[in-house]
């Protein structure tokens, strides 16, 4: 090998490590606040009995240093007495959950992240546990007893024998499809599955010799989903997919047959002993009726089989809502968004106190991902809708509803173009808002919306019109006033990925066309200008990169790993009003130089995943539920 060339190459390989070697300044150690939402998320609540009695489970959803954490709470519904029971522990995440079921045998059914659990409520104790390859989607027992299950993201069908106590898979009831949302068994041994979400499909699979059979027509299959439900003769219907227009199919011993059966329907996967996903089963089986469980205000109320209203408070431990994002107000305050449940909120750094001013009821589990401040307004579309809302804090909080809402909507778009958004951006001429983000379920590819926040006037792209394949998760304008955005190509939701490599890319906001691309690889965070004109950002893996707009090349690529993993989009990167530029990372914050070199300026007590604002030189950002601050070095 030629001498000169290995020398050329250590020197490049040390610049390199240069640029990334820490110095530690001296700084104050970063402080936490508190907690802005002290209140979990209701997982499900259904009515039970014990010992005669009635009692609500209700499933409470909360973080464990980071990790998901669900605890199920029964209530008695006559004195508000409850107990909470933790798997496997309290001090202990378990992951998310998304489905559950009360069966016949007095057990109550639900996978917490990877881990099938039985709770026997007459036992009061988890009784049954064991690993599986996901979250169960849907649930439903068979006319013999048996329980069956559909997880995500493999779409494997499960079987729980609870006389037994053998749990087994069958099989996968799709090969591409993520999402088994409904399911129901017959009495001759067959399993129907209505599965989402680019390509619905309705599938039948036999229990005993895992032989599947797919019901839907290839050519009818598009973006949605499949639907099965037991109707209300106990005979088992579906449709190819979601909606009225889709012919009905009377399912049974694993064929499907066309019908003109008058049967009802229940589209919300919340029949019978089933509940998904933050819904309610109100039957008691006495005969009560649960008129409402709320664990953000802690009150319940029912009827019981006489006819008498009852109403009771309950309490429970929570460790509060996960932040997912803050901005500086104009007010000098910091305003941020939780979710699970979404809450808005406000920290006073004069006072040091916080305001917790409650959920949208629209937006539900939601979260506004990224905020702005306007004219005193805090402004920023919503996920699980794309929804826009514009808040004043001068106004009395209405929760979005009613004739003067506050925050009131902006904009709602389709789901095709914006559901998961992740960009919140106000443009330099301080009144033009730019929203964009994912599309919804079984989409590839964002949009973007131009919103003028003085006019009400609007401009949508389609994730055609913009960059098919991609969407856009980081966006800033450069002094010149063209936009600098960065792409992710991943597809939540059950899309199909397209692209194969994420792009970094220069538009004219005033004609709204992509004026160049250029691969950077792995999805891009964060973005930010440098005082010198040139763009830092930020990928998912934790790489840094330096992206000069003017030559449309990357100057640097440089492994960051090893001061942590990124936070949400759009939050790891931020620059004060002289200019400078702070990386925040899990494990640490940084100041970013022009030329990307990164001086570390302090290591996290514990790991960020959220944020971030500045205000009188400090740094603020989320740790799970909890908000911090850190002083940067004078």
């Amino acid at each position: 090998m030629n001498m000169n060339l290995v020398s050329v190459t250590k020197v490049l390989l040390l610049l390199g490590a240069l640029l990334i070697m820490p110095t530690l300044a001296t700084a104050a150690a970063p402080e936490m606040l508190g907690a802005p939402v002290k209140v979990s998320e209701n997982r499900g609540r259904m009515t039970v009995e014990i010992d005669g009695q009635p009692y609500i489970a209700a499933f409470a959803y909360d973080h464990y240093q980071n990790v998901p954490r669900n605890s199920l709470l029964l209530i008695d519904a006559l004195t508000g007495e409850t107990k909470q029971y933790w798997f496997p522990g309290k001090d202990a995440g378990n992951g998310d959950l998304f489905h559950i079921l009360r069966a016949e045998n007095g057990c109550i059914y639900t996978t917490l992240g990877n881990e099938f659990v039985e709770f026997n409520l007459h036992q009061r104790a988890w009784t049954f546990h064991a690993p599986i390859d996901g979250m169960a989607m849907s649930f439903t027992q068979a006319p013999g007893g048996k329980i069956y299950f559909g997880t995500y993201p493999k779409s494997t069908l499960w079987e729980f024998d609870p006389i037994t106590r053998k749990l087994r898979g069958i099989g996968q009831l799709d090969a591409m499809e993520k999402y088994p949302f409904y399911l129901a068994a017959d009495k001759f041994g067959w399993v129907y599955a209505g599965i989402g979400t680019a390509r619905s499909n309705l599938v039948a699979m036999n229990a005993q010799t895992g032989e599947r059979i797919q019901l839907t027509d290839e050519k009818s299959r598009k973006v949605g989903n499949g639907v099965v439900y037991e109707g209300e003769d106990g005979q088992i219907y579906g449709r190819e997919f979601g909606g009225a227009d889709a012919p009905l199919l009377k399912l049974e011993n694993g064929k499907a047959t066309l019908t003109k059966t008058k049967t009802e329907m229940h589209p919300a996967r919340n029949y019978g002993d089933n509940i998904s996903f933050q819904n309610i089963l109100t039957n008691f089986p006495d005969g009560g009726k649960l008129l409402g469980c709320d664990l953000e205000s802690k009150r319940a109320s029912f009827i019981d089989k006489a006819g008498k209203r009852h109403g009771i408070s309950f309490d429970y431990e929570t460790n509060g809502a996960m932040i997912s994002s803050l901005t500086l107000g104009n007010d000098g305050n910091i305003y941020g968004s939780t979710n699970h449940p979404m809450h808005l909120w406000k920290y006073d750094p004069v006072k040091s106190t916080f305001t917790d001013y409650t959920g949208i009821p629209e937006v539900g589990g939601g979260n506004f991902p990224n905020l702005f401040a306007w004219n005193n307004k805090i402004v920023g579309a919503t996920y699980s809708h794309g929804t826009a809302y514009l808040f004043d804090p001068a106004k009395t909080w209405t929760n979005g509803i009613g004739e003067n809402p506050n925050p009131k909507q902006i904009g709602d778009y389709d789901n095709s173009v914006l559901a998961r958004p992740r960009v919140a951006l106000l443009l330099n001429d301080g009144h033009t808002a730019i929203f964009s983000g994912f599309a919804g379920y079984g989409y590839t590819g964002g949009g973007m919306v131009f919103y003028d926040l003085q006019t009400n006037a609007t401009k949508v792209l389609s994730p055609d019109d913009l960059l098919p394949g991609h969407s856009t998760i980081a966006l800033r304008q450069l002094p010149n006033g063209l936009l600098v955005g960065g792409t992710s190509i991943e597809a939540p939701g059950g899309g199909h990925q397209l692209a194969t490599k994420s792009v970094i890319y220069l538009m004219d906001p005033a004609t709204q066309k992509v004026l160049s691309q250029t691969e950077i690889g792995p999805d891009i965070y964060s973005l930010e200008v440098l005082s010198n004109g040139n763009v830092v950002g930020v990928t998912r893996d934790s790489h840094l990169f330096i992206f000069d707009p003017n030559t449309k090349k990357v100057l640097l690529n440089t492994d960051v790993k090893s001061s942590g993993g990124i936070l949400n989009a759009g939050q790891s990167l931020l620059r004060d009003k002289k200019g400078n530029v702070y990386l925040v990372l899990s494990s640490s914050i940084s100041a970013v130089s022009p030329e990307g070199k990164l001086t570390q300026l302090t290591t996290l007590p514990a790991n960020a995943t959220s944020g971030t604002a500045i205000l009188n030189g400090e740094i603020y950002y989320a740790v799970s539920s909890q908000l911090w601050k850190f002083a940067l070095p004078k």
